[in-house]
């Protein structure tokens, strides 16, 4: 009985190490390096290195490491005429990749072990001149001719170059590589969470939490709950958006979608509000600052509400640190009056609706 039931439990916990490895098993793309015919074809994609070597019949340019053939025989490949130096490639300033894997083939040669790196860094850097090692490797030792080896790296930066960066071979004469690819984890974008929707006088705001590496955000309405979806907007900064192409009375349904070098994300929750009239509607808006002094405004509920959205999108995390009152009363002769308000000074304020008597 007691073996069994050991056999058993050894069995459940083997079959719960595959399922685990199976489940967690890190995903990647294909190589996103583009087949180059030359060091700047196809564009925006360059490849450099620190030098190459120029025989009277073969030429072991940058790009031969880079043209997605790693069987091309003993002209296919670059190369150097000692046995350290670097290559790397630029993705473009637009085109950043966040690489999580790469790999490296050996020269298509009968003795690639004496050409092939021994101890390299792999590193990546947004300017071309400031390297940050990503991965470190030595003793890589019995290469096979042709031979593609794989190596995983933990990066969570996105950029424009990358390099290898090869201090010694197995050999004492010369290094040469057929090729190098590079791989992006698949995994999914971060989605923005907690939108919010405030209606107001032919206007909805809106504001959402901030994803960290997101480059801007989409926004997308309809008329219906659950889409489809139209986007009004593309590319927002702040975490925060001001939807005035609405009519009063009408209810809007908001999602928004973060963009990163990676892509877009999936849609947030949805938030839904609806524009009303309220221009008969004011309010008193008094700010405590920090320092105690008070400052109060008479301003239209619009007005108001705008500062909201903005106080709540900076407290968030987004949004500009300085926000501007227009105070049209008491202007005697100045053609403007404005009081600029820092977030950081703000203790408290509170808002005073009323409605006017009616003439």
């Amino acid at each position: 009985m007691r073996s069994i039931l050991i056999k058993a439990l050894f069995s459940t916990f083997f079959l719960f190490s595959i399922f685990s490895s199976l489940t967690f098993a890190e995903e990647y793309t294909d190589n996103v390096i583009k087949p180059m015919k030359s060091n700047t074809d196809p564009a925006p994609q360059i490849a450099s290195a620190s030098s190459s070597f120029e025989g009277s019949t073969w030429s072991y340019l940058p790009f031969k490491a880079f043209n997605g053939v790693k069987k091309g025989g003993q002209d296919d490949a670059w190369g150097v005429n000692k046995t350290d130096g670097w290559i790397s490639i630029d993705f473009g300033a637009i085109n950043p990749k966040k690489i999580a894997k790469y790999a490296i083939t050996s020269y298509d040669y009968p003795i690639a072990n004496e050409y092939s790196p021994k101890s390299w860094t792999f590193e990546g850097s947004q300017d071309g001149i400031n390297w940050t090692v990503l991965d470190s490797r030595s003793e890589q030792l019995n290469w096979k001719a042709a031979e593609t080896r794989q190596y995983n790296i933990t990066n969570d930066t996105w950029y424009r170059y990358y390099r290898l960066n090869v201090s010694s071979t197995n050999g004492t004469s010369r290094l040469a590589i057929a090729e190098i690819e590079m791989m992006e984890s698949i995994s999914p974008i971060a989605v923005p969470s907690n939108l919010t929707a405030n209606g107001g006088d032919s206007s909805i705001n809106l504001s959402w939490k901030a994803v960290t590496g997101a480059t801007g955000y989409n926004v997308k309405r309809s008329t219906t709950t659950g889409g489809p979806y139209t986007q009004i907007a593309s590319n927002v900064t702040a975490a925060t958006y001001a939807d005035t192409m609405v009519k009063n009375g009408a209810t809007y349904y908001y999602v928004i979608t973060a963009i990163t070098p990676g892509g877009e994300s999936g849609n947030s929750n949805e938030a839904a509000a609806t524009a009303q009239s309220i221009k008969s509607n004011r309010a008193l808006l008094v700010i405590t600052l920090v320092s105690g002094l008070e400052k109060e405004y008479d301003l239209p509920m619009t007005d108001v509400n705008a500062f909201i959205s903005w106080y709540t999108g900076r407290a968030a995390g987004s949004g500009a640190e300085i926000y501007s009152i227009n105070k049209t009363y008491n202007t005697a002769n100045f053609m403007s009056r404005k009081d600029y308000i820092a977030f950081g000074k703000i203790e408290t304020f509170e808002v005073n609706e009323y409605t006017p008597n009616q003439p």
